[in-house]
C-alpha cells in the first residue's frame, strides 16, 4: 500500500503538480487564462459538446443480452442489467451515474467508479472523482488510488475482498474499477483534454472574456453626428437635440428614415473593422477546433459545418465518427467486470442505438412496410419499434402482397361484414407495401440518372446499358414487381417509358445542359409509383 501512496500522496515541501495547479486555480495556458474544468465548461462549444456527448451515451439503454442458439434476448433477471437500467447506487439513477461518468471521460480522461460487491456479485456502481483519483501500474498490476473525504460513499462500504484503505486512501484493484478511459497512449490511462487542450481551450476563453470588456469598458456608436461651433447654445439643447434623434431612428420601425441635419452638421457611419472582422472569425475558428477535439463534424453556429440530406444520415456519422467508440468502451469494460468470465460464455452488454436512429415517422412506416414484405420483421415487430400493441397472429412472418390470408373455415353471415372489413384493411396494406417499394426503387435509379448525366460523355450508350433489355435496371425492376406477384411485363414497360424520357430530354440540349435538364424530368419520378403499383396489384389478381 505505502508503494502505491507514494506515487500520489503530496506535501508542501514536496508538492505534486496537481496540489500546485490546486492552489493556483487549475493550470495557466499561454494565453494567461487559468483552465480547469469549471472555465473548460463556461466556453459554449465546449459545454454543448460535452453535453451532447455524455446526454446521449447516458440516454442509450446499456443491455445484458443472453445467447441464443439465433439471435439474443434481454437477461432482465440479471444483476447487472438491473445495475447499469434501474439503480446503479443508492443516490443516483442510471442516466445521471453515466452521464457523469462520460463528463469525467471527456474532460479529465478518465471516467471511474468503484464496484461493490457482495458474494462476487456487483450490487453497487460509486463514481470515483478524477481530482481524487490516480491510476498506475505497480508490480505489472493496475491500481485505482482514491483519495476520499469522510462523506464519501467509498468510505461508507465495503468495496472488495480485494480493496484496502489506510487512512483517507482507499486501493482499489482494476478489475473491481469501471474505468472508461479517454485517448490515451500508455494503455494505462486517458490523457485530460483540459490538460492536452489548455491553450485551445485558454484561447477561446480568452477571446470569450476580450468580448465581454468590450461590451463593458467600451462603447461603440453606429454613427457620429459633427456639430460645427455654436450650433448649441447649451448643454440642454445639445441633450435634447440626440433624444430627439435618437427617438426618431433607433429600432426596427424607423430603419432607412431619412435624417435632417442643421446648421452644418455632418452624419458619419462606422463600419466593422479589418481589426473586428478579425476577432469575429477568430471565435469561429474556435468553434470549429472545439469540434475538431470531440470529432463532431457538426456543431451549432459553425455554417462551415459537414451537411446531410436527413436526420437519420447526419446521426449515423455522428454514431460512426464520434459516439460509437464510447459505447464500445462501456460494452466491453461492463461485460468484462460486471459479468465474470464464465457468464461473458452466454452473455454480452451491448448498447440499443434504434432511438437515435430513428427516422421521421413517414420514413418510419414505410421502411417498417418494406421489411414486413421481405420477411425480416413481423407486423407486431414492426407497431413495437413505432409504440403499439401487438395484435393477435402478428407474429406470423409472411408477405401481405403475396399471401394475403390463409383459407379458414366458414363463418356465421354474422362476421360477413368483419371479414369485409378485414379484406379493405388487407388490400390497403397491400397497396401502401407495393407504393412504397416502388416509390423506393424510382427515387434510386432517379438518381443514378442525374449522376450519369453529370460524368458521362456519351450519356446515350449509358441509357442502353442500364435500360436495355438485358440491363441492370431492367433486371432489378422485374424482380421487385414478381416479389409481389406482378408480371414481369409490368416492369418491362415501366422501364420502356423512363428510358424514353430521358431519350427525349438528351435529344434536345447539349452536354451542358444535360444534367439540369435530367434533373428536371427525373423529379416526378417517385410520383408515378401510385399508378405502378395499381399496375402490380391489378396483375397480381388477373394472375
Amino acid at each position: 500500500m505505502r508503494k502505491l501512496l507514494k506515487n500520489v500522496t503530496s506535501s508542501l515541501t514536496s508538492p505534486q503538480q496537481w496540489l500546485v495547479e490546486w492552489f493556483r486555480g487549475g493550470p495557466e495556458s499561454e494565453s494567461g487564462v487559468q483552465v480547469d474544468i469549471n472555465t473548460a465548461l463556461g466556453l459554449p462549444p465546449v459545454w454543448y459538446a460535452v453535453s451532447k456527448i455524455s446526454g446521449h451515451v447516458a440516454q442509450l439503454p446499456l443491455n445484458v443480452r443472453r445467447r441464443l442458439d439465433r439471435g439474443s434476448e434481454v437477461a432482465e433477471s440479471h444483476p447487472a442489467q438491473q445495475l447499469l437500467n434501474l439503480r446503479p447506487n443508492e443516490y443516483q439513477t442510471p442516466v445521471v451515474f453515466k452521464e457523469q461518468m462520460m463528463v469525467h471521460a471527456l474532460l479529465c480522461g478518465n471516467g471511474r467508479a468503484a464496484i461493490v460487491r457482495r458474494g462476487g456479485v456487483a450490487v453497487e456502481l460509486i463514481p470515483l472523482l478524477p481530482s481524487c483519483t490516480y491510476t498506475c501500474l505497480v508490480d505489472g498490476k493496475k491500481w485505482h488510488i482514491v483519495h476520499c473525504h469522510d462523506d464519501d460513499r467509498t468510505m461508507q462500504v465495503n468495496i472488495s475482498a480485494g480493496a484496502s484503505r489506510e487512512g483517507s486512501y482507499y486501493r482499489i484493484p482494476d478489475e473491481d474499477t469501471l474505468h472508461i478511459p479517454g485517448l490515451g497512449y500508455d494503455g494505462i490511462s486517458g490523457r485530460s483534454l483540459i490538460s492536452v487542450a489548455r491553450d485551445a481551450i485558454g484561447l477561446g476563453v480568452a477571446g470569450q472574456r476580450a468580448a465581454s470588456r468590450i461590451f463593458k469598458n467600451g462603447g461603440r456608436p453606429g454613427v457620429i453626428l459633427e456639430a460645427t461651433p455654436g450650433t448649441f447654445r447649451g448643454d440642454q439643447d445639445r441633450q435634447e437635440f440626440m433624444e430627439e434623434f435618437n427617438e426618431y431612428h433607433e429600432g426596427l420601425d424607423n430603419m432607412g428614415r431619412a435624417a435632417l441635419m442643421r446648421e452644418g452638421m455632418k452624419a458619419t457611419t462606422l463600419n466593422l473593422s479589418a481589426q473586428d472582422a478579425e476577432f469575429i472569425a477568430q471565435r469561429q475558428f474556435q468553434r470549429q477546433d472545439m469540434a475538431l477535439m470531440f470529432l463532431l463534424e457538426s456543431i451549432l453556429g459553425d455554417d462551415a459545418s459537414v451537411s446531410y440530406n436527413s436526420q437519420y444520415e447526419k446521426n449515423l456519422a455522428y454514431l460512426s465518427n464520434c459516439l460509437n467508440k464510447w459505447l464500445k468502451k462501456w460494452e466491453q469494460e461492463s461485460q468484462w467486470k460486471l459479468l465474470g468470465q464464465r457468464a461473458q460464455r452466454s452473455m454480452f452488454c451491448k448498447f440499443d442505438t434504434a432511438e437515435l436512429l430513428r427516422s421521421d415517422y413517414k420514413t418510419t412506416i414505410e421502411s417498417c412496410a418494406l421489411a414486413i414484405n421481405s420477411r425480416i420483421i413481423s407486423p407486431n415487430e414492426a407497431r413495437e419499434r413505432i409504440g403499439l400493441n401487438p395484435y393477435e397472429d402478428g407474429d406470423e412472418f409472411f408477405n401481405p402482397a403475396i399471401t394475403p390470408g390463409t383459407p379458414s373455415e366458414p363463418e356465421s353471415s354474422d362476421n360477413d361484414s368483419d371479414d369485409a372489413e378485414e379484406a379493405i384493411a388487407i388490400e390497403n396494406s397491400n397497396k401502401l407495401a407495393v407504393t412504397a417499394r416502388m416509390k423506393h426503387l424510382l427515387g434510386v435509379t432517379a438518381n443514378h440518372a442525374k449522376d450519369a448525366a453529370g460524368r458521362n460523355k456519351n450519356f446515350m450508350n449509358w441509357l442502353d446499358d442500364y435500360y436495355g433489355e438485358d440491363g441492370k435496371w431492367n433486371k432489378t425492376f422485374a424482380r421487385a414487381v414478381e416479389e409481389f406477384g406482378g408480371s414481369p411485363d409490368v416492369a418491362s414497360r415501366c422501364v420502356c417509358n423512363l428510358r424514353e424520357n430521358l431519350l427525349e430530354v438528351a435529344g434536345s440540349v447539349n452536354q451542358e445542359g444535360l444534367l439540369a435538364a435530367v434533373a428536371e424530368v427525373v423529379k416526378d419520378w417517385p410520383s408515378l409509383a401510385d399508378k405502378l403499383a395499381d399496375e402490380v396489384l391489378l396483375e397480381q389478381c388477373d394472375a
